[in-house]
């Protein structure tokens, strides 16, 4: 009896743990843009008002955001299905390249439980060439920033409010999402390598001068996804659901760390 009450104690709570994994490991959420969607978001319209936007999809997997000479706001509204955001998702990356000479802000915009819109986060961003582009990892650490928000925003703008005239462009890659403070972790790396193609869809190819004595991929939780010795210069992460990984690499000299998205 005893026996058989310990065993269903520990199956409840192993099935507890499992729900609790589950719920953990989807914590994070990828915009991607490599299809012929727009993955959920929506523009501002093409109108003449101060919250106006235009995409397009960007046959290299990128989405293409223009603007009306009028607007001095272009703005991404998030998805219906994530504009409820839990504000637990303080965590962001995103990866841009804005062709424009007077887009110079980068905002995070939201509306409260209350209905009360507030400027969460604001980052300078700087003109990019064409083809290049820029990786910003941040916290939101406004106050505000708690509970559950209503809607959301990623908005590019000009930080003295004037209206953008110059007929840019700016282009989005990858946005990321989550409630691991892993997105935005820097790693001092005991050697140089780098990884492409980033983001991934099946092998990840790694350039180091280093031996590589043992290849390591953990997700956002810093659970290890994937482990591999004596690998040469590539892994195959066709296996990994779409997300935000780490690269784990050890070499003689130690270890060195690099971030990748899997799409």
């Amino acid at each position: 009896m005893k026996k058989t009450l310990l065993h269903k104690l520990f199956l409840f709570t192993f099935i507890c743990a499992l729900g609790i994994y589950q719920t953990n490991a989807q914590a994070d959420l990828v915009y991607t843009f490599d299809g012929a969607t727009w993955e959920g978001w929506n523009e501002g319209g093409g109108g003449t008002g101060a919250w106006a936007s235009l995409f397009g999809n960007n046959p290299n997997g990128e989405l293409e955001i223009t603007w009306p000479t009028t607007s001095n706001n272009a703005i991404m509204y998030a998805p219906t299905t994530v504009e409820a955001l839990d504000t637990n998702y303080k965590y962001m990356q995103l990866k841009i390249s804005n062709n424009s000479s007077q887009v110079d802000l980068l905002r995070i915009r939201a509306r409260d439980a209350g209905g009360t819109w507030f400027n969460a986060k604001d980052i300078a961003i700087t003109t990019h060439g064409s083809g290049v582009f820029e990786t910003f990892d941040f916290e939101i650490t406004n106050a505000t920033w708690t509970g559950t928000l209503q809607k959301w925003q990623v908005i590019f703008r000009r930080s003295d409010n004037g209206d953008i005239t110059d007929g840019g462009t700016v282009f989005v890659d990858n946005i990321l999402v989550s409630q691991s403070s892993t997105l935005s972790t820097d790693n001092k790396n005991a050697f140089e390598f780098a990884v492409y193609p980033n983001p991934v869809k099946n092998v990840l190819h790694i350039n180091t001068l280093e031996a590589i004595e043992k290849v390591e991929v953990f997700d956002l939780l810093g659970k290890s996804v994937l482990s591999q010795y004596n690998v040469m210069d590539q892994v195959d992460v066709s296996a990994l659901n779409k997300s935000l990984y780490i690269l784990k690499l050890t070499s003689d000299k130690g270890v060195s760390t690099k971030k990748f998205v899997k799409e």
